[in-house]
């Protein structure tokens, strides 16, 4: 089998496809029918959006409808030429499409372009799918059905909400939704994973430790501030180690909730390179009674030029005249970051003194 075939690639595939069936000829559909089993669910989403616009776009690439129909009554369709024709711009067309499709035999390509139809306008298209794809289809193929209706619900597509807790309701007799939720990280795109630990998260099926780890270690930045996010909202006692995670957002969240951190937890986090956690900390640590004027003068060359101009900045917040002579220093410094810190808080002091 080649190489899966990504919204990226498929520009140019896509027509072909298109083309293969607009042309009728069998060997064609014979070579671009095999793209299909290729094609991801970006690309099958782009296939459905193209054929929709055929009729205003390119009549070259469009079967008129009663050629369609005619093509469709011959003993044997291509499965290319039926999930094309399924996404037709005429409604009896794509009915007639999609009950041909549903009588062929089941694979992946099959069930993925009745997956489409379930969002199909057309009462009776979405009927003569659901009656065909949700009985008769395997796991595999039901999960290749259902990363393209989570494309689609991505896209706001009208009727992928239905269409994906049918599907679901399906699918979860045969799985669990662990182990959908490590099919999807094992094979799914970003956008699929995302969808796969929402769902997971709303089923109730993400433990405290499975989403401390995701928080932690994900490499999906929006799924490692969800994971926060998730265990913010559960009022589940953070670990200290999610302070030092590098995601100054995982950070932000951690500090927002957390109720119980002492001076240690919070020192790191007061030069943070992040301005609103660097706040918040202060916040804390002005609730812990910690004297963070001095706290800063101390830690001023403890670190890098990042920390220092960390530092000088809560110099102008917490400081007072005993550090405009260190300030005024730093105003030649070699860092312009720092020496923009220095001339911030030195006017800052200056203003309030």
């Amino acid at each position: 089998m080649g190489p899966v075939v990504t919204v990226l690639s498929s520009s140019t595939l896509v027509l072909d496809v298109i083309r293969s069936v607009a042309s009728g000829d069998a060997g064609e559909m014979a070579a671009t029918g095999r793209v299909l089993d290729r094609m991801d669910s970006r690309a099958w989403v782009a296939l459905s959006r193209y054929c929709g616009y055929l009729d205003h776009t390119d009549h070259k690439l469009w079967v008129p409808a009663p050629a369609a129909r005619e093509r469709l009554r011959q003993p044997e369709v291509p499965v290319v030429a039926a999930a094309v024709l399924s996404r037709h711009p005429d409604g009896y067309v794509r009915q007639q499409a999609t009950q041909v499709l549903a009588a062929m035999p089941g694979t992946s390509a099959v069930a993925t372009a009745l997956a489409l139809a379930l969002l199909d306008p057309v009462p009776q298209v979405r009927t003569a799918a659901a009656d065909a794809l949700l009985p008769r289809f395997d796991v595999t193929q039901h999960l290749s059905a259902l990363r393209c209706l989570v494309e689609a619900r991505r896209r706001r597509w009208a009727q992928s909400g239905t269409a994906l807790n049918a599907l679901l309701d399906l699918l979860f007799q045969q799985m669990t939704v662990p182990v959908l939720l490590e099919t999807f990280d094992r094979i799914g795109s970003r956008s699929e994973r995302r969808w796969a630990h929402s769902l997971a998260r709303s089923l109730g099926e993400l433990s405290p430790p499975q989403m401390v780890t995701i928080a932690l270690s994900d490499h999906d930045a929006w799924l490692r501030r969800a994971g926060a996010g998730w265990l913010s909202e559960d009022r589940i006692a953070v670990p200290a180690g999610l302070l030092a995670s590098p995601d100054p957002d995982v950070r932000w969240i951690v500090l927002q909730d957390a109720d119980d951190l002492d001076a240690s937890d919070l020192e790191p986090l007061l030069a943070d390179p992040a301005p609103a956690t660097r706040a918040l900390a202060c916040l804390h640590a002005q609730r812990l009674g910690l004297d963070l004027g001095e706290w800063y003068r101390t830690s001023l060359w403890a670190g890098d030029s990042q920390v220092r101009a960390a530092c000088l900045e809560g110099l102008g917040r917490f400081g007072d005249t005993r550090d405009v002579p260190e300030l005024r220093n730093h105003l030649a410094h070699g860092t312009r970051k720092v020496r923009l810190a220095a001339e911030r808080s030195m006017a800052k002091i200056l203003l309030r003194f």
